[in-house]
């Protein structure tokens, strides 16, 4: 299996991804087959870098001998596909080949126009139960082994996915386990861990704040700063889950590696 490292909380330089990748390097769980770095945002296309930034990033990345792929977010809105388009004009117009994750449909269509990108579903478009607050001890093994399914089990989804060029697709560590059957048509399926994404929104709790600084379109990128945590609550007798909203997004952690690890070809392990 291959490791990966992404940052969920995007800063304007990759130094402190490839600091986390060697750090994770040293340690005994990861040995040496961690070697890819993932820039970019889930949550938010005014968290992507510019031209510029990104150019600087593939750079750094590729000049430390890393593999380097580029998140793009969810919930594009026609007002922001000038600028997903140039991205991905940049990235494929380089000598190598670059990873692009797609969580965005629209964005997928619009990845269809450039040739030289190798295409990866997101986690955000693998839709799927990530009610932290669910007791899932409790649920009959019917309802369970529904919850623990996925597109991936409909061969049909399979066939429009690799029409699309789609070579993997990613999994989140969602709590009530994972499971895939059935023949994948060659499709690699990747993990993150250990942070969910539990929700997402079109509203950010941060485009309130204010701070000395120029904004991006109203935006003054705060959740770059800091971030907010909370308690959810669940059910009587299970206990609250701590989360994490990072932007646009709420995660929670999943320190539990799934059974039958050995049908995922990357661990993509995240960080804050």
């Amino acid at each position: 299996m291959e490791y990966a490292v992404f940052n969920l909380i995007p800063k304007a330089s990759p130094k402190e991804a490839l600091v986390k990748l060697r750090q994770l390097r040293q340690t005994l769980h990861f040995g040496r087959k961690l070697g890819r770095v993932y820039l970019g945002a889930e949550s938010c296309v005014r968290l992507l870098p510019t031209l510029s930034q990104l150019e600087r990033h593939i750079n750094q990345v590729q000049e430390a001998g890393y593999g380097f792929t580029f998140v793009i977010p969810a919930m594009v809105s026609e007002f922001e596909v000038g600028k997903i388009r140039k991205l991905l004009g940049f990235l494929a117009g380089g000598k190598r080949k670059v990873e692009v994750v797609i969580n965005d449909w629209g964005v997928l269509s619009l990845a269809q126009e450039y040739d030289n990108l190798v295409l990866i579903l997101g986690r955000l478009l693998n839709k799927r139960e990530r009610d932290p607050r669910v007791d899932y001890k409790k649920l009959p093994p019917w309802l369970l082994r529904i919850l623990r399914g996925s597109m991936v089990d409909d061969q049909r989804w399979l066939g429009f996915l690799k029409a699309k060029r789609i070579v993997a697709i990613e999994y989140d560590n969602v709590r009530q386990g994972l499971a895939a059957t059935g023949d994948l048509m060659g499709v690699q399926l990747h993990l993150y861990y250990p942070h969910v994404v539990a929700s997402l929104s079109r509203e950010c709790i941060y485009s309130s704040t204010t701070k000395a600084g120029p904004s991006l379109g109203g935006c003054q990128r705060s959740c770059l700063d800091y971030f907010v945590q909370r308690e959810i609550s669940g059910p009587a007798g299970l206990k609250a889950t701590s989360c994490d909203q990072l932007g646009k997004g709420i995660y929670y952690e999943n320190d539990e590696m799934p059974k039958g690890l050995g049908i995922f070809s990357r661990c993509i392990v995240t960080s804050l």
